[in-house]
């Protein structure tokens, strides 16, 4: 999985080589919890931070975690 990552240009230190549809599954079993989502981005693992993506709720975010966020990715 992680060879398929680099040839789509994803070249990140700390990857796992999870699939974006296991990721999903994992999302709709977790459900939406910020929190969790706030936890996983820490990690700095990029499949985590998907998930972290996925799982996290929107109204809650606050405008300086969302810039943390974007300059991370």
């Amino acid at each position: 999985m992680r060879a398929k990552m680099a040839y789509f240009g994803v070249d990140v230190p700390k990857a796992h080589g999870v699939s974006a549809p296991v990721l999903h599954s994992l999302a709709k079993r977790i459900g939406k919890n910020h929190r969790l989502a706030q936890e996983l981005w820490a990690s700095g693992i990029h499949e985590a931070r998907i998930l972290a993506a996925l799982i996290g709720e929107s109204e809650k975010v606050t405008a300086a975690e969302m810039e943390r966020w974007v300059r991370d990715f």
